[in-house]
């Protein structure tokens, strides 16, 4: 009788094909179209997309894993990766982050989800990851509350004349320590954009967002506007949101705020402080800031964090606002 092989445990940042048959699901789908709209996004994240259909998570995990591993598949190859950056800086004991491969962008565009269009140009993983965690978070959190549809950027853009969320401005500025005048030509290039559909007594009402996603790696103020900063990202936002020039770009009516998220709370201050100074206290009611230092840890993995849709974020000057209950003031149609 021939010695029976011991099973060998599948590594988690390295591919082995049992040569099992695997075709995606409606679940896959939901997880593939997650990652697309977002970014790569942990397991958590994607566990939560599809538990209406599937409350066990141990399968579930269990079916991200052969989406990993299993070449078999009518697209010609595995449908996930899992990012080689994820494993020298999150400990083999957080939850895997996975993306998608050309077989699961096919996937979707054979099932009519998606339109074929050009790859989207990397950042840093880390950066991507935390822009990803943001948008997803709100949308898992809006499907918790049934008067609120997430509505993603591909989306807004299919409505929009530009079909970039690329916005090209012109802003000036002088300096209250300086006096010396400076002028901005370039682009507002947000970290993501999306909006948020509310359903009232009224009828439906419509708030989009730009975001912005700060490693506490980008200076406040820099000597040069030409170098990026906050200074320069503040300066950009009055004149594409202040000044309404989002409305020409997207063709749209509706209110847009600029939320970003910071992983460090004295950098959040600093921001707040330099707008103050900048633009006075009450000039920027549309910029929201908010500190989520879950996002700063290389060594950890964060869950849905849920409160950046149902926690007020704060404005500098003026009192906070909460994004998932609509306000009256400054309403017009989408």
């Amino acid at each position: 009788m021939a010695e029976q092989q011991p099973i060998r445990r599948r590594l988690r940042y390295e591919r082995r094909s049992t040569g099992k048959r695997v075709e995606p699901t409606e679940r896959d789908l939901i997880w593939f179209h997650a990652i697309h709209q977002h970014g790569p996004l942990p397991s958590s994240f994607l566990v939560e997309f599809t538990r209406d259909i599937r409350r066990n998570d141990t399968r579930s995990l269990e079916r991200l894993g052969d989406l990993y591993h299993e070449a078999s598949t009518p697209h010609g190859g595995p449908y996930l990766d899992r990012p080689q950056a994820q494993w020298t800086a999150i400990s083999k004991f957080e939850r895997t982050v996975y993306d998608l491969t050309p077989a699961a962008e096919q996937a979707l565009i054979d099932h009519g989800l998606i339109q074929p269009s050009k790859p989207a140009p990397r950042v840093l993983f880390h950066h991507r990851l935390m822009v990803a965690c943001i948008t997803a978070s709100i949308e898992l959190a809006a499907k918790r509350s049934p008067p609120l549809r997430f509505i993603p950027q591909q989306e807004i853009l299919e409505r929009s004349p530009n079909k970039t969320p690329v916005i090209p401005c012109r802003a000036s500025y002088t300096s209250p320590r300086t006096g010396k005048s400076h002028t901005l030509d370039g682009s507002l290039v947000p970290d993501a954009l999306f909006g948020i559909e509310y359903t009232t007594m009224n009828g439906m009402r419509y708030r989009f967002f730009m975001v912005e996603a700060d490693r506490a790696h980008e200076l406040v103020r820099r000597a040069d506007l030409q170098e990026t900063s906050y200074l320069r990202k503040v300066l950009q936002y009055r004149e594409v949101i202040g000044n309404d020039a989002y409305r020409k770009h997207f063709g749209m009516k509706s209110t847009m705020l600029a939320l970003t998220v910071t992983t460090n709370t004295r950098h959040l201050h600093n921001i707040m402080t330099m707008m103050k100074e900048t633009t006075g206290t009450t000039s920027c009611p549309y910029m929201l800031f908010t500190a989520a230092p879950e996002f700063g840890d290389r060594l950890r993995v964060p869950d849905p964090c849920h409160r950046l849709l149902t926690q007020p974020w704060q404005r500098a000057g003026i009192p906070d606002l909460r994004i998932d209950q609509p306000s009256e003031e400054n309403w017009r149609p989408r």
